[in-house]
C-alpha cells in the first residue's frame, strides 16, 4: 500500500516482471506472475497478492485465483 494511487501505480508497473501476463476486469489494473503462480490486483493505492491452488506453483492456474479476486477486491 502507497500513500497515493500515483505511487502504487507507479511500484506496480515497476515490480511487474517480464513473463507477467496482463489480466483484465480485475481492479485498476491486474496480472499474472506464472513463475510464482501469483495475481497481482492494484486498486486504487492496494496492491493485493493472491496465491489459490494445489501447493505446486506449476499446478496453479490464473482462473482459480480469479475466483478469489472476485470474492475481496470490491473490498479494498
Amino acid at each position: 500500500r502507497c500513500s497515493t494511487d500515483d505511487t502504487s501505480k507507479e511500484g506496480f508497473k515497476a515490480e511487474r516482471p517480464s513473463d507477467a501476463v496482463t489480466v483484465t476486469g480485475l481492479g485498476d489494473q491486474a496480472f499474472w506472475e506464472p513463475s510464482l503462480g501469483q495475481l497481482h490486483v492494484l486498486k486504487g493505492h492496494n496492491w493485493a497478492i493472491i496465491t489459490s491452488g494445489p501447493s505446486a506453483i506449476k499446478d496453479r492456474t490464473p482462473d482459480q485465483a480469479k475466483q478469489v479476486a472476485g470474492l475481496i477486491v470490491d473490498g479494498l
